[in-house]
């Protein structure tokens, strides 16, 4: 897998963009991931996990429309995640992924990561910004 940024031993990836234009993406280290906004078909995320422990499956909107990420949790036993609450935290290795409020009003969240430097923004409307530190990668969904 290529790391997007910043340590080797970190591994967030996009997997694939799916119908829609939807992205998944992948944020862990050589034993645990994060799957974020994991609307891809979840054979094809499995494959990209390698055997890794998902822990958990974390949305930045709440994906009613899609069920690949309820099948997602289902095989791999993680949590999943819908709607995490402002201020929720979720770790893997060395990174914490934080939910912070989203801008212009959208009811979902983003997924800042100081460490990492980059926040996965799902489908919110980034026109006027992410509301945080102007060096921050965004990565949509």
């Amino acid at each position: 897998m290529q790391p997007l940024q910043g340590d080797e031993e970190l591994r967030p990836v996009m997997l694939a963009a799916t119908a829609g234009g939807r992205n998944t993406w992948l944020v862990g280290d050589e034993r645990e991931v994060i799957a974020v906004d994991a609307v891809a078909d979840p054979d094809t995320v499995l494959d990209a996990v390698d055997g890794r422990r998902v822990v958990p499956v974390v949305c930045t909107t709440d994906p009613r429309d899609n069920s690949a990420v309820l099948h997602l949790g289902e095989r791999t036993g993680a949590p999943v995640w819908t709607r995490p609450e402002v201020g929720q935290e979720f770790t893997v290795g060395a990174v914490t992924l934080q939910a912070v409020g989203a801008p212009g009003g959208h009811p979902g969240v983003l997924l800042y990561s100081p460490t990492l430097g980059c926040a996965f923004t799902g489908d919110a409307p980034l026109g006027d910004g992410l509301g945080l530190p102007a060096e921050t990668v965004a990565y949509s969904g």
